[in-house]
């Protein structure tokens, strides 16, 4: 027995070294069993972050996803302008839509030159803590600044890009600033004119399946940072235990409020590389932390201009 087990070991040991020698020996087989574990990982990733795996130079990949976009009922776009817009404004709305929601963002912010590490952020952001299903960035069109403005027509072009095949016979709403930006970043208020822009060309091809909602800014500095009547009605939320209802499927909220706010905090706190001391500020007293309010984006028709 002894004898037995001596043998059964010295030929799982010489086993053992001889496939170490040939993985050493063979880089091809090496390089194989690298790629087969990086294929596992990212068809891991599609299966937990609800993306579909893509196939590249068929049409199979875009007609699944609009298929299964068009079965979860209407399709909600929230456009900004930089990543952290989203938690920033836009939470109380991205928490009481049902899915699918979908973010896009017209740059990566990089007017400070952090727009790489920008990009990592809002994804981590967007996939991992709010669940989206998907995370829409463009880097090349458009730059983050303060004084340059963007051209609508560019942005238009953009979520024509991005939607294509939804509008013919989806339901969608997308989602963006007011004229005024809600902050009065010139950047805020372009997407918004670029939103404008693209409803417009869209109305004039008769797409009635389209709408576009922009949130409403508010220009009473006491009533944009002193929100007394949220607070309230959260101390009264707490206390009580009651848990607000999600928006049914086919019906856009005009109002949405957020009983949640540590829920912002740590989104904000995802975007570390802009959660400095006054924006840890504006969401304890900012008034977007808790309620969003809606109206519906004015399109000049070709027969009313």
């Amino acid at each position: 027995a002894c004898q037995s087990l001596r043998l059964n070991y010295v030929i799982m040991v010489t086993g053992y070294l001889e496939g170490i020698s040939r993985e050493r020996t063979n880089p091809r087989e090496k390089l194989r069993r690298k790629q087969d574990g990086h294929v596992n990982k990212e068809a891991q990733c599609g299966t937990n972050c609800g993306l579909q795996p893509r196939v590249e130079g068929t049409r199979n990949y875009k007609d699944t996803m609009i298929n299964d976009v068009c079965s979860k009922g209407p399709l909600h776009v929230l456009v900004i302008a930089h990543p952290d817009d989203e938690s920033m404004f836009f939470l109380p709305t991205l928490q009481s839509l049902p899915p699918p929601k979908w973010l896009l963002c017209l740059s990566n912010g990089d007017f400070d030159g952090l727009g790489k590490e920008r990009e990592k952020e809002l994804f981590r952001v967007g996939r991992d803590i709010l669940g989206l299903e998907r995370v829409l960035l463009r880097t090349k069109e458009l730059r983050d600044s303060p004084v340059l403005r963007w051209d609508a027509s560019v942005i238009s072009s953009i979520l024509g890009q991005e939607l294509e095949g939804f509008l013919e016979s989806h339901e969608v709403h997308i989602m963006t600033f007011d004229e005024q930006g809600v902050s009065g970043h010139v950047n805020h208020c372009d997407t918004h004119r670029g939103v404008q822009y693209f409803l417009q060309e869209q109305h004039n091809r008769s797409a009635s399946l389209l709408h576009g909602w922009e949130l409403t800014s508010i220009h009473n500095p006491i009533q944009k940072y002193v929100p007394v009547y949220h607070w309230l009605v959260l101390i009264m939320v707490s206390i009580l235990g009651i848990r607000p209802l999600r928006s049914k499927a086919g019906c856009f909220p005009r109002s949405c409020s957020l009983y949640e706010p540590w829920l912002n905090w740590k989104c904000m706190a995802g975007h570390r590389s802009q959660f400095v001391w006054y924006r840890r500020l504006f969401v304890v007293f900012s008034t977007y932390t808790y309620h969003n309010q809606w109206k519906p984006i004015q399109v000049i028709t070709k027969s009313n201009s």
